[in-house]
Formats: structure tokens, C-alpha cells, sequence
């Protein structure tokens, strides 16, 4: 380790002392107005080295690089430019920026982004790096490299139902919205991707934000939020067609088009998507489809879009695991034979945006929008008692049937409603204001459905056996404010307030009649400062968010005993530093819980497990994360979390089918579950010819618990994963371009499991486990040809 920190220290030294640096400095104008733009980003192009426009305009780099160079200045809402530097000069450049023709998309969404100068830990990845990553896997797997991220897929090989952990947190607690609409399921606060297939196709960019973030719209952020956004303008026809085959008889397509920009003022453009996989687990099979539409009217200061999202789904189940036993024998094995063990849901989207740029300084965005879905999942189920499905037993003559086997559907037909709006405001000196919020209904039916028995009897075909209603209501509000206190330094104030009303009416499929009327009133506050010197800088940043239980937290929870609100208190800090040739960031966060819910083997009255409350727990970490442009052909990056996630004073509950009274266990500090304390990834790119690039990419997740006990016995062990990935373009006379595209996946075929259950108990006095774990594919590939026109 001496070693190392001594070689890093001279290597410092040497740059510092030797190295030739020439100072870059201009301000950015608006061309028609003249007035100068704070904010603007100024970068040298393949460099890393940039910085942000100051209050009056003003920018100041130094470089290493030799001329020419090209400077890139984009900013919201302008043409970004280009200027070509062949030899040094002391003069200040003045750089002028053309307003956009058209009002910028980007309103729908700028409100509840952090921005670059901002003070929160997070990424963006925009539309060039989408298509890299992009290779028709969810979008949880393809956003894996990311800091701080774990993720899993029920079928093994990334299709299909798929999920993610940011910083442990499980994806109910991370906020996602698509173009700021809401998309968290509002009762369990889920996020269903495998309802979205293939998003990635059409997103333009997409935003990362780790902790409690910005206030945004809809479920509160208690671990991070994902913002997607899929609206652009693009001028030029374009049409482009994807083929995708794969391991596992994985085989898919896409076609995206555009008409460009019709009569001055229309755009149309969609996106349809195919694809089909066994999976790696027997039976795991996946059909999902998705088209997306957009129309579009684009005036001098308004633009009007209407988009339409459509997603099915269609998954044999695969939910249960593989036993822990089986793991060496049978890592394939799925409990499940019955043909038609599905998932099947359908998912709509209806997206309708107004944008205005009053003038430079002013400009609003509200998007109505209306979100349908609608399916079941069928399960074979053996020897099941006709009282359980409110079904009278079958007598025949002196016998009486009490049992039967039968098939049953989980039924959901529920729409969700609403609109987001915000306004800004933009001094172009010293003050950014966003006004916005959301509200919205969500009204969703819970039923089951007998579709056959073996004894049916006089029993009716497709028989009710439970039915419920949910209900809920969110409306919130957010106020920011960004103050440049100085001329290289940013505050920013956000607060929100959120009003959540839920209502469950009826009988659950355990026969459990449900009465709740709940109302939940949070306030989340956020600060955070920011000070940039030359290619240093450095953040601080507080926030406050509050969650209320999700729908099976309150329904499963017995009278008297309803959980309460958790709430969360971040802190976080850091530093960032940007060279010519390479970048760093170094994050440290504190996360502090007050009233976590978290499973603790506590049961309710009929032994359905439930989560309660409990009072202290954390997460202690640090984030590193970098980029290195090691020469014109070779590139690293990568990142790196440590971290310490605790519950402290815990008591776990073990049923006793003996006593049938729970045992207790005491943990004064108990880890987290699913909370792995050293996560890393790393790419190492290079670009062999001028249109072929290889990649080699890495990624470490230590040991994780399976409850919050920290038994070895019950655990997933560390693992490593590698993976080589080809890319080949060429442009051939007739078409634009043809890119080929292939992934070795787990190349060294890392036997390891990503997810896992566990059930303890006593019997006999003997202690016992079920358990489920989700072993994920050995060596394995995904191939695609693109061809764009």
C-alpha cells in the first residue's frame, strides 16, 4: 500500500511541476441579447477539463493539450457550439451562443434534475452512451456498472423480471419517473420494468441521483432516483432497425423512426420492440412487447406532444428460487410444471405535454397524464380446502369432499391519473427558481378468479374468491431556489411538502376483511452548497425525506399495530477534480433512518409475516468513482463503495411450530440485509481501428445477508463477474450506418446467486430453513446488427 500511495504521490508531483499548462479563459454570450450566460458548460473536446460559466459569463481553464483544440459550450436551451483554438492566446474569448429555434424539450424535466454544478452524487448518461450499454437486457442490468448499483434477474439472464439496489436500498424505495411522470407503482411502491420492455431504445438520457437527491414527483427517494427521459427533437428523417440474438434462445428486434421536421412545426417518431427468451432457469421463459409514439407540435415559444407507451408482458414464473440444497446439483431447477404458470400484464401510457418559453427568463411545463394496466398472474395450486376460496364442500352421496385441486388468477385492473407541472425562472445572474409539483389518483382492483378445479361441482367457472379496492391520492409541491453566493460558488434551498391519502376497502385472498383510511403529511427539506476553484470542487449537501408504508405493510399489519411513516436523514459530502486526461469524485454519505420498516419474522394473527418499525438504524459509506483517457486508444473507468449498513437494538422473531409461540434473538448491531459493504465496477475500453472498440468490464459485490441476523449460513457470497464486449461499425453506400455488436457475459462463468429468500423456524426442537435462491447464468452471450438510415 506504501507502494502504491508513493507512486501516486510522485506521479502528482511530476504533473504539477512539469507539465506545460496554457490558461483558457472567455465569457459566454446570448447572441441576440448580448447578455452574458452563467451556467453554460465549457469543455475541450476528448478531454475531460472543463468548467461552468461564472455569474457574469465568465469562464477559466487551464490546458496541457497542444493545438488545435476544440472548445464545446452547450447550455439548456441553445445551439451548442464549437470553437477551434490553433494556438494559445491571453485574450478572454468571446463565445456566443444561438437561442434554439425551437423551445427545448428538456423543460419537461429540468425542474427535477440536479445539474452539474449541483451539489448531489449522481450520473448521467446520455443518448451516444445509452446505445453503447443498450443490448436489449432491462434496464436494471443495463445500468449495472453504475456506482453503488446490485441487481438481479428471477430468470437468470436479465430479461424478464429483473430489479436493483442502489446503496442496498431495494428499488420500492428509489424514485423513477419517465419524462417526470410518476412510474413506482403507487401501492407498493415497485418499479415493474419487465412492463416497459426495451425503454432504453427510445431514451434520450437518463439521471441517476443517489440518496434523497432533489425533490422530484411521486414515491419519495429513500435510497435514489431514476429519471428517464425519452423526448427530443430531431430535425432529420431517421429510421433504424435492431436484431438481437442471444444464449438461451434469446432472439428480439426493434425498429425506430422519425419523420423529422414536417411543414416546419410537426414531428412524428415511435419505436416497436419484440423479444423472446427461455432464460437461463427451466421454464423462465419471457415474450414481452412494447411500441411507443410520439406527435409533436413545435411553435416559436410552446411545443405540444402527445406520447403514447405500451407494454405486455407475458413471464412463466420463476419466483420461488432454487433450494440452497440444489445449488451444486440442480442450479436450473424451477418448482414450478404447471403449463401455463404465468405472469401476463398489459401496461399503457398517455402522456400529454404543454411547454412554454414565455421569454428568456420565464418558461413552465404540465404534462397530463394516464396510466392503465391490467393482468393476472395463474398459479396450479394441489389440495387446497374449498372454505379457503368461499366455496361449499362437494357431498357425493355419503362422501364429502372438503378439497380440491384447482387453478386460480391474481387479478389487478387499476388506472393512475393525474398531472406534473412546473415553472422556472433563470436571472442569468445570480438566482434560479423551479416552482412544481404533482397530483395525481390511483384507483386499483385486486381480485382472484377459480378458472378450474377437479371438483367443481356446481361451482361456477371463473368463481370470486376476494376482492378489493385501493385508492390513493398524491399531491405535493416543491420550491427551489439556486443563489450563486459568490462568484464560483452555488446554493441551493428545495423544499417539498406531500400529502398522501390512502384508502383499501374489502376482503384480501386470505380472507381477511381490509378497512384502511390513512393520511400521511410530509415535509422533506434539502440544502446544498457548492464552490468550484479552477479544476477542484467541492459539496455538502443535507436532505430530509419521509415514506409512508406501502399497501402490504398496511394490510398485513394487524389492527392497532399499523406502521408509521419512515423517515430518513442524509448527509453527504465530497470532492470532484477534473484534468485533462482524467476525473475523480469522492463521495461520503451518512444515511440515518428514524423508524426503518424492515421485516423482523414478526407474523400477524393468521402468520403472515409483517414489517414494523424500528428505531435507529444507518448506512456509513464512501464513493469513489473515475474516468482516465489514458491515451487515443485506451480508456479505464470505474468506482468503488465502501460502506457500513447497521440496525441497532434489533429483536427477531422465529416461529415455534412446537409452542406456537415466536422465539426472540437480540442483535445489538445487525447488518442490514442485502446491504454488500464493498460493491466495485470497472471498464477498461479500447479502440483497436477507428470504428472497432473492445471492452473489458468487471464488477464486485461482497457478501450479502439474507436477513438481518449476519449468519454465514444464510448469506450470498462475494462474487466477480467479467465481461468482453466487441463493437464494429461500418457505413456502407445506402444505409447510414451498420453497427455490429456482440457481449461475452460472465466469461469465466462465476457460479454465484444475485437474490435469495429465507423462512426460519422450530420443530421438534430442531432448527430449520426454507430458502429460495436466484443463481444467475454461467458464460453466456448477446449479439445485435443495428442498421440506422
Amino acid at each position: 500500500m506504501k507502494k502504491v500511495l508513493l507512486f501516486f504521490s510522485v506521479f502528482l508531483i511530476f504533473n504539477l511541476c512539469y507539465s506545460q499548462k496554457n490558461v483558457i479563459k472567455g465569457v459566454v454570450y446570448d447572441k441576440l441579447s448580448g447578455s452574458a450566460l452563467p451556467g453554460a458548460n465549457v469543455v475541450v473536446e476528448n478531454t475531460y477539463v472543463g468548467s461552468f460559466s461564472s455569474t457574469d459569463g465568465s469562464f477559466e481553464f487551464s490546458v496541457k493539450s497542444g493545438f488545435p483544440l476544440t472548445l464545446l459550450v452547450s447550455f439548456i436551451g441553445y445551439e451548442t457550439d464549437s470553437v477551434v483554438l490553433n494556438s494559445p492566446t491571453s485574450a478572454p474569448i468571446r463565445i456566443d451562443l444561438t437561442p434554439k429555434a425551437f423551445v427545448s424539450d428538456e423543460i419537461v424535466v429540468k425542474s427535477i434534475r440536479i445539474g452539474s454544478q449541483d451539489a448531489t452524487s449522481f450520473s448521467n448518461i446520455n443518448a451516444k452512451n445509452i446505445e453503447k450499454i443498450n443490448i436489449g437486457t432491462d434496464m436494471p442490468v443495463m445500468l449495472n456498472a453504475l456506482p453503488s448499483v446490485t441487481t438481479t434477474s428471477d430468470a437468470g439472464a436479465g430479461i424478464g423480471y429483473t430489479a436493483f439496489r442502489l446503496r442496498g436500498t431495494d428499488q420500492s424505495r428509489i424514485n423513477v419517473t419517465i419524462n417526470g411522470v410518476p412510474y413506482n407503482d403507487p401501492e407498493s411502491h415497485n418499479v415493474y420494468w419487465v412492463d416497459v420492455p426495451d425503454l432504453a431504445s427510445s431514451s434520450e438520457n437518463i439521471q441517476v441521483q443517489r440518496g434523497v437527491g432533489t425533490s422530484t414527483n411521486g414515491s419519495s427517494s429513500f435510497g435514489g432516483s431514476i429519471n428517464i427521459f425519452t423526448h427530443s427533437l430531431k430535425t432529420d428523417p431517421f429510421a433504424s432497425l435492431i436484431f438481437r440474438y442471444g444464449s438461451f434462445n434469446t432472439i428480439g428486434s426493434t425498429a425506430l423512426f422519425g419523420t423529422g421536421l414536417m411543414r416546419g412545426q410537426w414531428v412524428i417518431d415511435g419505436r416497436a420492440s419484440l423479444l423472446h427468451s427461455d432464460g437461463y432457469i427451466d421454464r423462465a421463459t419471457s415474450d414481452i412487447k412494447s411500441f411507443q409514439s410520439n406527435i409533436a407540435w413545435y411553435g416559436d415559444k410552446t411545443i405540444l406532444r402527445f406520447m403514447l407507451l405500451h407494454g405486455k408482458e407475458k413471464t412463466y414464473q420463476a419466483w420461488e428460487g432454487v433450494p440452497k440444497d440444489s445449488l451444486k446439483t440442480n442450479r436450473t431447477y424451477n418448482p414450478y410444471f404447471y403449463e401455463n404458470e404465468i405472469d401476463l400484464y398489459n401496461q399503457n401510457h398517455y402522456h400529454l405535454v404543454v411547454s412554454n418559453q414565455f421569454t428568456r427568463k420565464w418558461s413552465s411545463t404540465a404534462t397530463a397524464f394516464l396510466v392503465t394496466g391490467n393482468g393476472y398472474y395463474e398459479q396450479y395450486k394441489e389440495d387446497k380446502e374449498f372454505s379457503d376460496y368461499l366455496l361449499p364442500n362437494l357431498i357425493i352421496g355419503s362422501d364429502t369432499i372438503t378439497s380440491t385441486d384447482l387453478v386460480r388468477r391474481k387479478m389487478m385492473d387499476n388506472k393512475f391519473y393525474g398531472i406534473v407541472f412546473s415553472a422556472n425562472y433563470d436571472s442569468y445572474k445570480k438566482v434560479q427558481l423551479n416552482f412544481g409539483g404533482n397530483i395525481s389518483r390511483y384507483d386499483g382492483d385486486h381480485f382472484g378468479n377459480v378458472i378450474w378445479m377437479k371438483y367443481a361441482g356446481n361451482s361456477k367457472i371463473n368463481h370470486e374468491f376476494y376482492r378489493n379496492n385501493g385508492l390513493k391520492d398524491d399531491i405535493s409541491a416543491y420550491y427551489k431556489i439556486r443563489y450563486a453566493l459568490a462568484k464560483n460558488t452555488v446554493a441551493l434551498l428545495d423544499l417539498q411538502v406531500r400529502n398522501i391519502s390512502y384508502k383499501v376497502r374489502g376482503d384480501e385472498d386470505d380472507k381477511k376483511n381490509i378497512l384502511i383510511d390513512k393520511s400521511f403529511l410530509f415535509f422533506n427539506p434539502k440544502a446544498s452548497v457548492v464552490h468550484n476553484f479552477k479544476k477542484h470542487s467541492i459539496y455538502l449537501y443535507g436532505g430530509i425525506a419521509g415514506r409512508e408504508p406501502n399497501r402490504y405493510m398496511m394490510v398485513d399489519a394487524d389492527s392497532g399495530k399499523m406502521p408509521t411513516p419512515e423517515i430518513l436523514f442524509d448527509v453527504e459530502s465530497g470532492y470532484k477534480y477534473a484534468a485533462e486526461k482524467w476525473n475523480a469524485n469522492i463521495n461520503f454519505y451518512y444515511m440515518h433512518y428514524k423508524d426503518q420498516l424492515v421485516q423482523t419474522g414478526e407474523i400477524n394473527d393468521i402468520g403472515s409475516p409483517v414489517f414494523v418499525n424500528v428505531p435507529k438504524s444507518y448506512r456509513l459509506g464512501v464513493e469513489g468513482i473515475w474516468a482516465w483517457k489514458i491515451n487515443n486508444k485506451l480508456d479505464f473507468e470505474g468506482n468503488a463503495t465502501y460502506s457500513i449498513n447497521k440496525i441497532k437494538d434489533l429483536v427477531i422473531h422465529v416461529d415455534d411450530w412446537d409452542t406456537y409461540v415466536q422465539r426472540e434473538e437480540y442483535y445489538k448491531n445487525a447488518n442490514i440485509s442485502f446491504s454488500p459493504s464493498v460493491i466495485g465496477s470497472a471498464i477498461l475500453g479500447y479502440n483497436v481501428v477507428k470504428n472497432l472498440r473492445l471492452t473489458l468490464s468487471g464488477k464486485y459485490v461482497g457478501k450479502q445477508y439474507l436477513d438481518n441476523t449476519s449468519s454465514e449460513d444464510r448469506m450470498l457470497h462475494a462474487y466477480k463477474v467479467f465481461d468482453f464486449a466487441a463493437e464494429y461499425k461500418i457505413a456502407p453506400r445506402g444505409v447510414k450506418e451498420i453497427s455490429f455488436k456482440l457481449i461475452l457475459k460472465n466469461i469465466f462463468s462465476e457460479e454465484y446467486e444475485s437474490n435469495a429468500w429465507v423462512y426460519r423456524y422450530y420443530y421438534g426442537g430442531q432448527h430449520y430453513v426454507s430458502d429460495g435462491y436466484f443463481p444467475q447464468a454461467y458464460f453466456n452471450f448477446l449479439g445485435s446488427v443495428a442498421v440506422k438510415f
